[in-house]
């Protein structure tokens, strides 16, 4: 009989993955630079290859969310009308090329390792993409605006339904006391908040908003409400499971589990885990990794889970930064033309899971010309207007994004709140302005008597 022990030592932990990001240039990860030209010398499993300057160089595919050929990208329709060596649809009695963004093989954990460096660290790419795709949908036609649709694909994330351990939330901010036009965006208008900005309580109000959504997971976040801002474009993604114990029935295993960290520091934690034997176990294995499907609580009346923990763990000559996790995810998700799936590994009839109980809570930040902007391929994030249909501002843009995550043998609690925040740079016109006239210190009062057209009573106060 054969046992197979796994035990998560330095791994990757993901919850349902929800993303397509934009690429990078595959050789410079290998040490080789991007080609100019596009001459195909030799393809490998990391590419398309070429010499130039007598030097090995990697050819970057047409990227077709840019459009081709003089044509559009499509901004909505995923139909295909027509196939060359590009899926073609119709977008206003015009042809748009579809975009078929294949997801860098490394660009999951270079975001990890960008933001995150040594530290614990996640981030939520559905929430983020939420976000953006309501501000997208409020911006001019741009770099901008291409950029952001590079970036999130051609997903419904608007649409995206709740289940009976998660809650996705769309809401936009607006200021009561400022004008708009939304007659271009009138789809937008359910998402639509409308609160005073520049009340004393109108950061609270939004941070009351967001604990209860979370219920109380998450009580705030670092934005702050002001008379200057114009949106905030929020997503709120809540999700709290209980693990399934008939595929993964885990309990407290040792509270000196000995875990090895980035550094190389071994200390000894809290792990928890699960046995299993019988004929149908598995993990899989690709050639940086090994991981394993957790599986939490089934849906009402469904026969699946709603969402699932992919734990990955590096092979121990493998960084994380090494790992391609997209063999991993589920072939609804992968590029099944591009992306084969891992090795499913079955040669063993009893299963040893122990991993460490773990919290992150994190926030960051994505600003113009920042290195988060660029990370993502946002290089002209605030660069360009909004809809002047809308508002007509100058703006000032920051996307902030809150993150906690509590996993213990009980299941898992997780939340992301992503708002992308808009205020005025510019000075605004004197009607668009509130002035509190606040008498916190000594002031003097008049009682005029208008009759008389005299003072009646003059006076001060100093103490109260």
């Amino acid at each position: 009989m054969r046992i197979f022990e796994f035990h998560v030592v330095l791994g990757i932990f993901f919850l349902k993955s929800i993303s397509v990001f934009a690429d990078t240039c595959f050789s410079q990860r290998l040490g080789y630079p991007c080609c100019k030209g596009n001459e195909v010398l030799y393809t490998d499993n990391d590419g398309k290859w070429g010499v130039e300057n007598d030097e090995w160089c990697g050819i970057e595919d047409i990227n077709e969310c840019q459009g081709k050929d003089g044509y559009p990208p499509c901004q909505k329709t995923t139909e295909v009308l027509y196939v060359d060596d590009s899926e073609w649809g119709v977008e206003n009695d015009e042809w748009c090329v579809i975009c078929k963004k294949e997801s860098s093989s490394y660009y999951y954990t270079k975001i990890l390792s960008t933001l995150g460096g040594k530290e614990n660290f996640a981030f939520s790419p559905e929430s983020l993409n939420s976000s953006l795709k309501m501000y997208e949908m409020f911006l001019i036609d741009g770099e901008e605006k291409q950029e952001i649709l590079n970036l999130i694909g051609n997903r419904t994330y608007l649409d995206y339904k709740n289940s009976v351990i998660s809650k996705t939330v769309n809401r936009i901010w607006i200021d009561s006391e400022k004008d708009y036009d939304f007659s271009s965006v009138k789809e937008m208008e359910k998402y639509l908040y409308a609160i005073d900005m520049s009340a004393p309580d109108a950061t609270d109000i939004k941070d009351a908003y967001v604990s209860e959504v979370t219920d109380g997971f998450i009580t705030s976040t670092p934005v702050k409400f002001t008379r200057n801002t114009i949106y905030d474009f929020m997503n709120i993604l809540y999700f709290k499971g209980s693990w399934n114990k008939d595929a993964n029935y885990f309990s407290v295993i040792s509270d000196s589990f000995p875990f090895t960290d980035i550094n190389g520091k071994e200390s000894l934690v809290t792990s928890m885990g699960f046995s299993k034997a019988g004929n149908h176990l598995y993990y899989w294995k690709s050639n940086d990794a090994i991981a394993y499907n957790l599986f939490y609580e089934k849906e009402e009346n469904e026969n699946y889970a709603a969402y699932r923990m992919i734990v990955i763990l590096p092979n121990e000559d493998k960084s994380i930064s090494d790992v391609d996790i997209r063999p991993f995810l589920p072939s609804d998700y992968r590029d099944n033309d591009k992306i084969a799936p891992a090795m499913e590994i079955n040669d063993f009839n009893k299963l040893y899971f122990e991993m460490p109980k773990f919290s992150v809570t994190n926030s960051w930040e994505i600003e113009k010309d920042s290195k988060e902007a660029s990370t993502f391929g946002l290089n002209h994030f605030g660069y360009d207007s909004l809809n002047p249909k809308i508002n007509n501002s100058s703006k000032e843009v920051k996307l902030t994004q809150v993150i906690k995550i509590e996993c213990n043998e009980k299941g898992t609690t997780a939340a992301a709140v992503t708002e992308t925040h808009v205020k005025v740079i510019a000075v605004q016109p004197k009607y668009d302005d509130k002035f509190y006239f606040t008498c916190n210190r000594p002031f003097i009062y008049v009682i005029y008597d208008n009759v008389n057209k005299d003072i009646a009573f003059i006076g001060q106060v100093m103490t109260v």
